[in-house]
């Protein structure tokens, strides 16, 4: 009989709640959170969360999936996308990874996934620094206006980012894509972009504003600042 994985709701917020499941496929997961209102949290977002809620709190200091990827294109380079291409079709990319193989992508999903992403230097060595993460793009296509704050509270050096070789990306016959996950603050808030992530149920999470909001940025506060909007 399988068993039955509940939503964790973790986060309540005036304007703002999140929530988890762990334990289960991706594929499943998420069905569960969106059927609940949610979407896949993004490291923007999931950055906010931790500021506002501080080291103590379960969102801050337990990994989760996050809605950004990675993209890899043999003999071109690797990419960071805003949102990963694995969320085309979650059962599939789910299905791939607990086969051991990577999802792969079309090439009309290439084609979309490159607008807005960001190459990752073929020289890249697995670490940004706290400068990096601020001024870099790498930094801006993944946690956006929440850099400053995050890194300012919670990175002391820098912060480890895990993704593939080029030499095994240029093996691949195809592109394909990744999601990204990322550690909680006991583990030094590692990113990875690489192995077959989906093959473990690791934890997803949610987000879901109650009302439209608009962020003020480089104001005191963060969720304090969101002012809910009457929606168009």
């Amino acid at each position: 009989m399988k068993k039955e994985h509940k939503i964790h709701f973790d986060v309540t917020l005036p304007h703002v709640s999140s929530a988890y499941v762990v334990g289960e496929k991706f594929s499943d997961a998420l069905h569960k959170l969106r059927a609940e209102g949610y979407d896949l949290i993004s490291g923007e977002q999931n950055a906010m969360l931790r500021v506002q809620r501080g080291k103590r709190f379960g969102v801050t200091n337990r990994g989760n999936l996050l809605s950004a990827g990675t993209l890899y294109i043999p003999g071109v380079g690797r990419y960071l996308t805003s949102e990963s291409l694995v969320l085309d079709d979650p059962e599939g990319a789910t299905k791939a990874h607990k086969s051991k193989e990577e999802y792969f992508v079309t090439a009309e999903q290439v084609e979309r996934g490159l607008v807005g992403a960001v190459k990752v230097p073929d020289n890249f060595k697995r670490f940004l620094s706290s400068d990096e993460l601020k001024s870099g793009e790498i930094g801006q296509v993944i946690f956006g206006d929440s850099v400053d704050s995050y890194v300012s509270k919670f990175v002391r050096r820098g912060m480890d980012f895990e993704i593939d070789e080029l030499n095994y990306v240029n093996a691949q016959k195809q592109p394909y894509a990744n999601i990204l996950y990322w550690r909680g603050i006991d583990l030094d808030s590692t990113l990875y972009g690489k192995l077959w992530l989906l093959a473990s149920d690791l934890r997803v999470r949610g987000i879901k504003f109650k009302e439209e909001v608009v962020f003020l940025p480089n104001t005191r506060g963060i969720f304090e600042n969101w002012l809910a909007v009457e929606r168009l």
